[in-house]
């Protein structure tokens, strides 16, 4: 029974974005890699780092389950934007930003010193 509803289009957002999300395709018109990177709030340029973007694009057949095509975008290069504004993004395509590494010691600190600092009140209070 057809209801006249239209099924979502999406694709995702992931990584050092200041928000992940399931980002609506509009039905009439193209989203491009620029508009995923820059609407809805960006990327953060504190954590996230700018060489390393991804578009990942899943094969349409699940039995090509593994034959992933990614998309490499380097946007320190302003012209690589460019680039960017051009790649029309798709259904179920995934667009990722890597965290600089930095970023990721100082996550792994985070997680790290409380319980440290947990594991040396315990034995002082012991």
């Amino acid at each position: 029974m057809a209801t006249g509803r239209r099924t979502t289009r999406l694709c995702l957002s992931g990584g050092e974005f200041r928000k992940n999300a399931r980002v609506p395709l509009p039905y009439s018109q193209q989203l491009s890699q620029a508009d995923a990177l820059f609407g809805e709030g960006g990327y953060s340029t504190r954590t996230a780092d700018a060489s390393q973007i991804y578009v990942l694009r899943a094969p349409p057949k699940p039995e090509d389950f593994g034959a992933v095509t990614a998309w490499h975008l380097d946007a320190r290069n302003p012209a690589a934007l460019s680039i960017a504004a051009r790649m029309e993004l798709r259904p179920k395509d995934i667009v990722f930003i890597q965290e600089q590494r930095i970023t990721t010691w100082g996550r792994a600190l985070d997680q790290f010193l409380p319980s440290m600092v947990n594991a040396g009140l315990g034995a002082a209070n012991g």
